[in-house]
């Protein structure tokens, strides 16, 4: 069924520049599809990170107001320094909370937090919380002592520490995450080179490909126009095209004017033949068996008659006068007139 389809070099072309359009268009879905979810991820980094820190200067800055507020208070007195230190105590506990779920992927990271919140909750019950507490009670001999020793200091440093730490494990986090995106991003502009080099072998195999078999048949044909013009060739060759186009059109055509070319070639050469070998000959009879022999030979035909028109007054007919591979009497009438059987049917109507 394929065979018998007929598709038009116009059609085949029109067909290519589809596939390459298709080709053009599955490169562009792709690379879409791979560029957003790569934009998609990049945001997700950004979003991430910033939430991270955010939380994490929060808790720091938290713990620093409390300390704050715990100075200020023990120096002063004042009863409203104890406000950022109660807000703090308050909320520092939630973002802790939202900064260790945000961390569920990465349970190292989480360790580092939990390593945080003992040495801040170390704090406030040794040196937070008591102090406060002293001061209230005007201690002063133990407000002394206690900062004679200030263990709250050490947690202080420790704390820092603990968040330096953990920053520089999530900067390194984002930079991982950073050179696999600045990596993927590298693979897609390499698989867009690669679908563009892709695409153009494409359209170069069908431009190839249709191009071939218009050339190829138009120089056959031109080759075989040139050789009947230099009668170099005994026109005995045809054209063969596995294609169901215009070009198997063309060639069917020159192979029908091969064919005429052929046939009259033929008929003009026996012609010629059978005229030199009349020369000499110059009774009825003799010529009519010369010609009815030849033409037997060359036709191929088994059973002939040579018949002559006579015409006498107003009567015309037709006389045999020699016949092949029979007697006089078994091939054909011995005369007919115009318009008797088929064979006068025929000479009435000059068809043969």
């Amino acid at each position: 069924m394929l065979n018998k389809l007929k598709l038009g070099i116009r059609t085949k072309i029109t067909l290519g520049y589809i596939v390459i359009i298709l080709c053009l268009l599955a490169s562009v879905v792709f690379l879409n599809n791979q560029i957003t979810a790569l934009q998609k991820e990049r945001n997700f980094i950004i979003k991430y990170d910033s939430q991270v820190q955010e939380l994490t200067n929060r808790i720091e800055k938290y713990i620093l107001d409390m300390e704050s507020s715990q100075r200020g208070f023990i120096i002063t007195g004042d009863e409203s320094y104890l406000e950022p230190y109660n807000s703090a105590a308050e909320n520092w506990k939630i973002d802790f909370n939202d900064l260790y779920q945000l961390l569920d992927n990465k349970p190292k990271q989480q360790e580092k937090l939990k390593e945080i919140e003992v040495t801040i909750e170390h704090w406030i019950a040794t040196s937070g919380n008591p102090t406060l507490l002293m001061k209230k009670e005007n201690n002063t001999a133990a407000l002394k002592e206690f900062f004679k020793v200030d263990v709250g200091r050490k947690d202080m440093e420790t704390m820092r520490k603990q968040f330096t730490a953990f920053r520089l494990a999530e900067n390194a986090f984002t930079q991982t995450k950073a050179n696999q995106l600045d990596k993927r991003n590298s693979n897609i502009t390499s698989a867009l080179f690669g679908l563009l080099v892709l695409v153009s072998v494409i359209a170069i195999v069908i431009a190839s490909g249709i191009s071939r078999s218009i050339v190829k048949t138009i120089t056959e044909v031109t080759q075989t126009i040139k050789e009947i013009a230099a009668s170099k060739s005994n026109q005995k060759g045809r054209i063969y095209v596995k294609t169901n186009d215009e070009i198997n059109t063309l060639a069917d055509a020159t192979n029908e004017l091969l064919d005429s070319i052929e046939k009259r070639e033929w008929l003009q050469s026996n012609i010629a033949d059978i005229v030199t070998k009349y020369q000499g000959i110059s009774v009825i009879t003799k010529l009519a068996e010369t010609f009815l022999s030849e033409m037997a030979q060359k036709t191929q035909s088994s059973l002939g008659a040579f018949y002559v028109r006579e015409t006498t007054e107003d009567d015309i007919q037709f006389v045999k006068k020699a016949a092949f591979a029979g007697t006089s009497t078994d091939v054909g009438k011995d005369s007919f007139k115009l318009g008797q059987g088929l064979i006068g049917q025929c000479a009435l109507e000059k068809r043969f």
